[in-house]
This record gives structure tokens, C-alpha cells and sequence, in this order.
């Protein structure tokens, strides 16, 4: 054994610790190379004045609720985006929602447009024209094609920002507009350039076209586009895992009319079964919080959270509790707070609505809690009946608030993430030991080089030693000792 043997051990070892160290932070970079971006979403609720019943205005108002993206562009302004999702197309308009009225079948509704309708594309610094008024749009002729710098967001905290440029069709000339966003993919190669998922996704280079709305609040949160599942900077109420993830195959015409569904078999509250159905599934609406069932089935839950049994006097109930029509196809229902709240002896008497499907794998329950919401001295129930989507049935926003949806368009992919305490513990518990072995075999490593080093060092002294000390004791007679002459 020599000193080279000890140099090529440690370099082996230095060598092996290195690769090591490149798989981890490899795989870090990984995680890294995930883009995502992040848009604040709030609501708007128009303010219905014509209506003198307050209650009726304010279910009106919730009915109407527009959820939209509140973006800055490079001068400050506010530009509001509405959701929609029917139109692949990004474009302008002065023109909020359509309302029923007696008067009118439909009237376009503006009163309070500028409430949310703010942006003024004259004081814009970044508003770029770029074509000339000859497109049209629908019914809307004499548009034109333009852009505007946008900042967008990728971190919760709203800190770090990046300016983007994003195409629209710009249809209104007024000078408080807002802007519509379409929660759909198109086919189309032309709309392609003012598609809201095409264009982001192309700014910030993501490798997906999965999306989430994360409520914060019933009424707003943050819109998260790009690479979310698996990206360990996005954080949710479980670890950001595929595997945690339920994947439901949602099937579409077309990549532009996707529509979105939830599927269940049995619909039940605790002993008491509501409907059992293989082919039962919900379609999901994002703006309105309700959730909408046929009419036979609204009457059925009513009876089960408005307590109609003969403990109960009718005389009692019926001042209690009232049942209104907006706009002629939407069916509420709101209660007086106080004695509805001693009737139920505040919620305990009423049961837990639950959704079983096989394909989810899972129960989605929505507590009494859930299904209310307390205003002032009214309470008002979460499961209506809308005439005009006859026997279908609709999850509103109160299922996206409690659990995280992500969507993905491309794939035509629903994704639930999963509500498991054990699980999440688990992975936390599996994620910590792989660090720790990491950590323990690169301690190990280093503590290894570092002996034999020391080692080498030692035994190779002494192996110097040993044979300079032979050297010096061999046979004199081998040997001849002449003096060497020098010659000056």
C-alpha cells in the first residue's frame, strides 16, 4: 500500500459525495424549472336597487356574482378581468351581466358598471394599437386587436412581479371597460394569440395548462396558473403531490367546450338517502357559491334542514322561514336568524349532506355550517332550485372553497386534492427521512474520507519508516565504501 492508494480513495469518496450532492440539488432544480404565475381574484355583486325586497336583491346580487382577476398594468391602472367559461376569446366590454326584469325579458345590466369596470385605456402608458378598427366580434363590429402590459405574480406574498404583454380584442371604445377572460383552451389558430391560457402560458414558459381558483374567503383568493401539482413552492391544506391527488378523465367535444363535472352514485344525509344513481353528476359553476338541484330533490333537502316534522308548530315555522323567486327561475330560501338558530338549537339538529362517488373514491360532506351563511339578523341556505337547468344538478364555489381543485384543460383532467391529516403526516414523515439519509450518508462519507486520510497519513509514515530503517541495517559486505574524489 502507498500514498497513491489513499489519494484514489479520497478522491473516490469526494467523487461519490458529489454526485450525490448533484442528484439532490438536481432534483431541486427540477422543482425550480416549475413555473407558475399568480393573479388576486375578488368578487362583484351588482346592486340590484329596483327590487324593494332587500333579501330578494341580495340572493339577486349572489346569483349575479362575478369572480374577476384584479391586474395592474405598467401605469398603475386597475384592469379587472371577469372569468367566464364559454368565450376562448380575451377580450373588452361595457356590459356586465343580463338581468330580468318584469319590464324586460333582458336588459343588459351597467348600473354600477364603474364600480369594477375601471380601466381607461387613454391614461394607459403601455396600451399599444395593433390593428385598425376592422374586426368584428359577434354581434359587435368595428373592433381592433391591442395590448397592454400586465404585471403578474409568482408568490403568495404578491411581491415578486414581472411585466407581461397580453393581446386582446378590444371591442368597446368607452373609457371604463372591463376586460373578459375565458377559462377554455380554442382550436382556433386565430383566436389562439388572445386565448388568456395560450398566452400565459407561453409568457412564462410552463410546461402545463393546469389552473386552480384558491379561495381565501367565500368571496375572493388567488387564481394560480401553470405547473402546480408537484411544485414544492405551492403549498395546500396537504402536501402537493401527485399521489394525493384524486384524477378524474372529464370527456369534452372539443378542446374549447370543455365542461366540467363532478360524478357520484349516492347523495345521502347520515341514515337518510336522497338519491342513488350511477350516471348522477354535478356540473361545476364558478361565479355563483350555490349548489342548484332539480326541484323534486329541493323540496326533498328542505324538508330535511327547515324541520317539518310535527315536533315543530306550523304556525311557528311558517314566519320563520321564507322561500323567494328571483328573477323568475331561481328558488332561494333565507330564515330569520335568532329563531331559526333556537329551532336547531344552532345547527345540531340538522344533518350532514353528503356525495359518495366511486370514481372520487372518497366522501365530500358538507356540514350545516357549510350550506349557511349568517347576515345581520338573516341566515340564508346554500342549496337552491333554478328552473332553467331543469333536472340538472350544479356545485357551485362552496365545494372549491373547501376543496382544492386543480384543472387541466389540455388533459381534459380534473384533480381533487385529497383532505387526509394521516396522509399528509405520512408524506411529511416520508419527505424527512429521505433528507435524513441523505444527510446521514454524506455525514458518513465525509467522516469516512476524513479517517482514512488520517489513517493514511499515519501508516504511511511508518511504512516510510520501516523502510529507510532496513535501508540502513542491510549486509556492509554487499558494499564497497570508496571515497569520491572532487577534483578542483
Amino acid at each position: 500500500m502507498n500514498v497513491n492508494f489513499y489519494k484514489y480513495k479520497f478522491y473516490f469518496i469526494f467523487s461519490l459525495i458529489l454526485n450525490l450532492s448533484n442528484i439532490y440539488l438536481g432534483n431541486s432544480e427540477e422543482q425550480n424549472s416549475k413555473n407558475f404565475i399568480l393573479i388576486p381574484f375578488k368578487s362583484y355583486f351588482p346592486k340590484l336597487d329596483f327590487s324593494p325586497n332587500v333579501n330578494k336583491a341580495l340572493i339577486n346580487s349572489w346569483v349575479r356574482r362575478k369572480l374577476y382577476l384584479d391586474i395592474e398594468n405598467e401605469s398603475r391602472q386597475k384592469m379587472q378581468i371577469i372569468l367566464n367559461t364559454q368565450e376562448p376569446q380575451m377580450h373588452t366590454r361595457d356590459v356586465i351581466a343580463l338581468i330580468r326584469t318584469e319590464d324586460k325579458y333582458y336588459e343588459p345590466y351597467n348600473i354600477n358598471d364603474k364600480d369594477i369596470c375601471t380601466f381607461n385605456y387613454k391614461n394607459s402608458n403601455s396600451y399599444e394599437l395593433t390593428t385598425e378598427y376592422n374586426h368584428s366580434f359577434y354581434s359587435i363590429y368595428n373592433t381592433c386587436y391591442a395590448k397592454e402590459k400586465i404585471f403578474l405574480y409568482n408568490n403568495f406574498n404578491l411581491i415578486e412581479k414581472k411585466l407581461y404583454n397580453i393581446e386582446f380584442i378590444h371591442s368597446s371604445n368607452e373609457t371604463h371597460i372591463c376586460f373578459f377572460g375565458g377559462l377554455q383552451l380554442t382550436e382556433s389558430p386565430i383566436d389562439l394569440k388572445i386565448n388568456l391560457f395560450y398566452q400565459i402560458k407561453h409568457l412564462i414558459n410552463s410546461q402545463t395548462y393546469t389552473w386552480s381558483l384558491i379561495f381565501t374567503s367565500p368571496n375572493e383568493g388567488f387564481f394560480i396558473f401553470g405547473d402546480i401539482i408537484n411544485n414544492n413552492k405551492i403549498h395546500f391544506y396537504n402536501d402537493n403531490i401527485e399521489d394525493n391527488y384524486i384524477s378524474l378523465n372529464i370527456p369534452a367535444y372539443s378542446l374549447s367546450t370543455i365542461t366540467w363535472k363532478l360524478y357520484f352514485e349516492k347523495i345521502y344525509f347520515d341514515d337518510y338517502v336522497i338519491k342513488t344513481d350511477s350516471q348522477l353528476y354535478f356540473y361545476i359553476n364558478f361565479q355563483i357559491r350555490y349548489i342548484t338541484v332539480p326541484k323534486k330533490y329541493f323540496y326533498d333537502i328542505k324538508s330535511k334542514y327547515f324541520l317539518t316534522d310535527d315536533s315543530i308548530e306550523n304556525t311557528k315555522k311558517k314566519f320563520i322561514c321564507f322561500e323567494e323567486e328571483i328573477e323568475f327561475f331561481f328558488h332561494g330560501i333565507y330564515c330569520h336568524k335568532k329563531e331559526y338558530l333556537e329551532i336547531t338549537d344552532n345547527y345540531k339538529k340538522l344533518p350532514t349532506l353528503n356525495l359518495y362517488g366511486y370514481k372520487l373514491g372518497i366522501n365530500i360532506t358538507f356540514t350545516p355550517k357549510d350550506l349557511f351563511l349568517e347576515k345581520d339578523d338573516k341566515i340564508y341556505f346554500y342549496i337552491a332550485y333554478n328552473q332553467r337547468q331543469n333536472d340538472d344538478w350544479y356545485m357551485g364555489s362552496i365545494f372549491l372553497e373547501k376543496y382544492i381543485t386543480i384543472f387541466d384543460n389540455e388533459a381534459k383532467k380534473l384533480n381533487i386534492l385529497k383532505i387526509s391529516d394521516n396522509k399528509k403526516e405520512e408524506n411529511k414523515e416520508v419527505q424527512s427521512n429521505k433528507f435524513k439519509i441523505i444527510i446521514i450518508i454524506i455525514l458518513v462519507f465525509i467522516l469516512s474520507a476524513l479517517i482514512f486520510s488520517f489513517l493514511g497519513m499515519i501508516f504511511g509514515k511508518k511504512l516510510y519508516k520501516q523502510r529507510k530503517k532496513k535501508a540502513n541495517e542491510l549486509d556492509d559486505e554487499d558494499f564497497d565504501y570508496s571515497p569520491k574524489i572532487i577534483n578542483d
